[in-house]
């Protein structure tokens, strides 16, 4: 029998060939093991280990035979089969880690049942990833190996870029970016910066891209009293990342535009573009006013300087809103 069988009922023969009417009280037959050489303790059940034990008669009377001698049999339990089994789902998601989705168990008579190590190839990139699981065996059943299992890796979106900085220029900004660092398992291919206002930049990235590098791009055509937001989103062939958002808001300045250098003896005229609406400022050379104004309601403002033509040189200006200033610029007059 295998392990995990109940011991059955152990019969016998004898010589000469007896009759059952011979009998007045018949033998008794069992499976004791090879150690027990007293035959004191049968064994029955179905938890008898895998090995070879010994067939023992005793007793028995007859009216017609007297018996003289019992002859020892043997008797073998052989190993169980086990089976292994691989729960398996049909997909994960790539994380750029090695994925271990599948659990393995083996059963078997006698109450097998425990979790065995689950061995993977291709697992870690998209694609498909195999599983395999087998049981060695023991004292009481046989090895055995489960089917293999497949399962995918899917790709996934990009992670958030990071660290979005912007540095503002005269109706422009330039915004720097840390790419992302986990492509989702397909290579990133362009990156898409958005300002609150709708300014759209899209940068591509050749080859397969680093991760982790430094992007940069410069939007224009903002008006200078705005106020911005940039956020930052990485595509790859699934789709778009979390967007990475600027940690700054960006408030455009109000700058000064010149005609400079002027002639020798000439208007000095100055304009100023991008203040905040009505507000009234002033442009000095050092701590003298030389002009002031109120903002138009394009936003715009021209100014004649109250500065001397006649006197050649450079002249440091400086626009202010109150005592904040807000742009400075140096102009010449040419000499005679």
């Amino acid at each position: 029998i295998s392990y995990g069988t109940a011991i059955p009922a152990i019969g016998y023969t004898t010589s000469p060939s007896t009759v059952s009417g011979d009998w007045t009280v018949e033998p008794t037959c069992a499976v004791y093991d090879p150690a027990d050489t007293t035959y004191s303790t049968p064994l029955t059940g179905t938890s008898i280990p895998a090995g070879t034990y010994v067939t023992h008669c005793i007793g028995g009377t007859s009216s017609n035979y007297n018996p003289t001698s019992y002859v020892d049999g043997t008797f073998t339990i052989t190993k169980a089969p086990s089976t292994v089994v691989i729960a398996c789902p049909p997909s994960v998601v790539f994380t750029g880690s090695a994925q271990t989705p599948a659990t393995a168990t083996v059963t078997g008579a006698g109450g097998l049942s425990q979790v065995v190590p689950v061995i993977y190839g291709a697992n870690i990139n998209v694609g498909t990833a195999t599983a395999n699981a087998s049981y060695a065996g023991d004292a009481n059943h046989l090895g055995s190996t489960a089917a293999q299992q497949t399962f995918s890796i899917l790709a996934t979106t990009p992670a958030a870029p990071t660290l979005v900085t912007a540095v503002v220029g005269k109706k422009s900004v330039t915004v720097f970016w840390l790419g992302s660092t986990f492509n989702g398992g397909n290579p990133i291919t362009s990156y898409t910066v958005t300002a609150t206002t709708g300014q759209t930049a899209v940068i591509p990235v050749t080859g397969v891209g680093i991760l982790g590098n430094i992007y940069s791009c410069t939007l224009t055509g903002f008006s200078n009293s705005q106020t911005e937001v940039f956020s930052v989103v990485a595509k790859n062939a699934v789709g778009n990342s979390p967007a990475g958002v600027s940690a700054q808001t960006i408030v455009f300045p109000a700058h000064l535009t010149t005609t400079s250098p002027y002639p020798y003896g000439a208007v000095i005229k100055v304009g100023v573009v991008g203040a905040a609406l009505g507000s009234t400022l002033t442009v000095r050379v050092g701590t003298t006013t030389v002009g002031s104004g109120k903002v138009s309601s394009e936003g715009e403002l021209s100014l004649n300087l109250n500065i001397n033509s006649k006197v050649p040189g450079n002249y440091l200006l400086g626009l202010y809103d109150g005592t904040r200033q807000l742009d400075s610029k140096s102009i010449t007059i040419r000499t005679k």
